[in-house]
């Protein structure tokens, strides 16, 4: 008997879990719980078991005995002797409870697929009164009670099945016969189905549970699965686990994470970190949960085709909420699909506050979508091509592309618009200058100036064109008055003999210096004819400035020091430059005149005159 004792033993220890985290849990908390219940103190350990027969009801007791029964605290085996090797029944330690025999281990029970476990504290009896007795000849049928049940250890179709009966409940179990390659369930079980079933009902348990459940696999895309589970029992005696709302976890090769769950009415699938991909988060929301079978609930084409509404929420922190399509690709083995996703008309928003409300799908211009409304985050809004109408270049149009918010890309392609414009205007204006179209020139000026206020130095362009437009508007008086030969002539502030006095005075008008420089005498001919002389006279021009005794008479004083320090003598650079020295008048008409001769550089008036213009109009 001992032999047999020895290979039973070694056969039930042999039996190990071989599943993953949920059954390995229970199964070591079972086989925890019974190294602590069967660790005997060794008082009477020394004294070599006993096995007591009782052939006439085919089992046999093996233990330590003292005084005729079993010792409490020693472990105690009973066994089935109706076959030819024993059968292991129960094992364990032996208590006295209320005089009644009670061992506190396991109890073993053959099925269709394997031994079945139960943990936990049994009442033990052989007599009508429920004792144990020890004599072969007074002793009857045994009688074994579970009266405290911990863990059950069984089989579902071929599947290692574990239940934990006190604490937090629940099942789990191991197999390779479930569907899908699942290799590992557990779902948590109420007090109310382990008493309307009773513990060793596991195909009951199993079909009764299912709310937050787990399931874990080792092949496929996913690892892990917590949510309801529909469970049933094929024909065929597999197992089938239908995966309803919650979560899958754990893939290398596809979404990192996957969930399921019903919002109202609406069925919504989330997606979360698709490798290679800038979406975080995609949710596609079906707007009838009746729209998809139970058995498609993680079918992703079964939501793509019957969704309302698709959700991205990308990397970037930009996200889409609208609609889409979608194509599926099938590998050319036919052992894979790959489904690739088209937004359309929807709302997409940028992480700045930007978004486009529109069709995703009918073109972009810089890399932004135009088949719609652009929304600025200042509050503003343009439809269409946006970008457009800013006449980008082709390295404008790159730089632009390269910009990650609406915003930021009208704020660059407006200062690049600016810019382009502002070259533009300045070209034209100086063009128009040139031809001698000065309010055409101080227009276009002043735009300029409104895009770049610091970009020149507008005050002196600005009044340059006035003079030149006083200067124009004297012109064209003049050859309105005197025609075209003489006008132009005198807005120039030149002369020639055959001029009418009024002519000459017209022409030095452009020079206000030229009205103090000449002293005027009248002289009478020898055809007595009265002819008013006009001569060239510095003196003339000082005795003008001592008798204003104002502001010119200052300007003057440090035009004349400003030029001693220069080493300049107004007197000398006056009579140099005074164009005409001698006028003569004959009844108001120039009949003689005396040029003073000189370099083309000295042409100019306004050479020697310049700077005291400039003070006596600062003054």
């Amino acid at each position: 008997m001992k032999k047999y004792i020895i290979i039973i033993i070694s056969f039930l220890c042999s039996i190990q879990s071989w599943g993953q985290i949920e059954y390995n849990a229970i199964k070591l908390e079972a086989d925890n719980w019974y190294a602590s219940v069967t660790n005997t103190d060794g008082t009477t350990s020394l004294t070599n078991p006993k096995t007591i027969e009782f052939p006439d009801y085919n089992y046999c007791i093996t233990g330590i005995f003292k005084k005729g029964q079993l010792c409490e605290g020693e472990i105690a085996e009973f066994y089935d002797t109706s076959d030819a090797m024993p059968q292991l029944i129960l094992r364990g330690t032996v208590q006295y409870i209320a005089n009644r025999t009670t061992i506190k281990g396991i109890m073993y029970k053959n099925s269709e697929y394997g031994i079945c476990c139960t943990y936990g504290t049994f009442i033990v009896s052989n007599s009508p009164d429920h004792h144990m007795i020890y004599k072969a000849k007074k002793s009857g049928q045994l009688s074994i009670t579970c009266s405290d049940a911990e863990y059950y250890m069984g089989h579902i179709c071929n599947c290692l099945t574990a239940v934990r009966i006190k604490g937090q409940s629940g099942i789990a179990m191991y197999g390779a016969k479930m569907k899908n390659s699942y290799n590992d369930y557990y779902s948590p079980l109420s007090e109310e189905l382990i008493i309307l079933y009773g513990y060793t009902d596991l195909a009951n348990l199993l079909i009764s549970s299912g709310n937050n459940a787990r399931l874990h696999w080792s092949q496929g895309r996913h690892r892990d699965f917590k949510g309801t589970v529909f469970c049933e029992i094929k024909a065929d005696k597999t197992l089938n686990f239908i995966l309803l709302d919650g979560e899958k976890s754990g893939s290398s090769n596809s979404h990192k994470s996957i969930k399921v769950y019903e919002d109202g009415s609406k069925l919504c699938m989330e997606l979360f970190d698709t490798p290679g991909s800038q979406i975080k988060k995609e949710i596609i929301i079906v707007p009838d949960k009746n729209l998809i079978d139970i058995h498609s609930y993680w079918d992703i084409k079964a939501y793509l085709s019957n969704m309302s509404e698709i959700r991205w929420y990308l990397r970037n922190g930009d996200s889409f909420i609208g609609n889409a399509t979608y194509e599926v690709k099938t590998s050319n083995d036919g052992k894979s699909e790959t489904i690739r996703e088209q937004l359309t008309t929807g709302i997409y928003t940028y992480a700045n506050g930007d978004y486009f409300e529109g069709d995703m799908s009918q073109g972009f211009y810089c890399g932004f979508p135009v088949s719609g409304t652009i929304h600025f985050k200042d509050g503003s809004s343009v439809d269409g091509n946006w970008l457009k109408e800013y006449n980008l270049t082709e390295s404008q149009y790159q730089h632009i592309s390269t910009l990650r918010y609406p915003s930021e890309a009208r704020n660059s392609a407006l200062a690049f618009y600016n810019d382009n414009l502002y070259q533009r205007y300045i070209e034209e204006a100086q063009t128009a200058k040139e031809q001698m179209r000065y309010q055409e020139a101080k227009e276009l000026y002043l735009a300029a100036k409104a895009l770049r206020p610091d970009a020149e130095a507008w005050d002196e362009i600005l009044a340059e064109i006035e003079e030149l437009l006083v200067e124009d508007s004297f012109r064209q008086e003049m050859i309105q008055k005197y025609g075209d030969h003489y006008g132009s002539m005198i807005a120039e502030g030149n002369i020639e003999i055959g001029m009418s006095k009024s002519m000459v005075v017209d022409a030095f008008s452009t020079d206000p210096v030229l009205s103090i420089i000449y002293k005027v005498s009248n002289m009478t001919d020898s055809s007595n004819k009265v002819h008013e002389i006009w001569e060239y006279d510095f003196n003339q021009f000082e005795r003008y400035i001592r008798e204003s005794e104002g502001a010119e008479e200052i300007a003057y004083k440090v035009l004349n020091k400003l030029g001693s320090s220069i080493g300049l003598d107004l007197r000398r650079e006056f009579d140099r430059v005074v164009k005409y020295k001698y006028l003569d008048f004959k009844d108001d008409v120039l009949v003689d005149l005396k040029i003073n001769q000189r370099s083309e550089v000295e042409d100019e008036l306004h050479e020697a005159m310049w700077l005291w213009n400039m003070v006596s109009r600062f003054f």
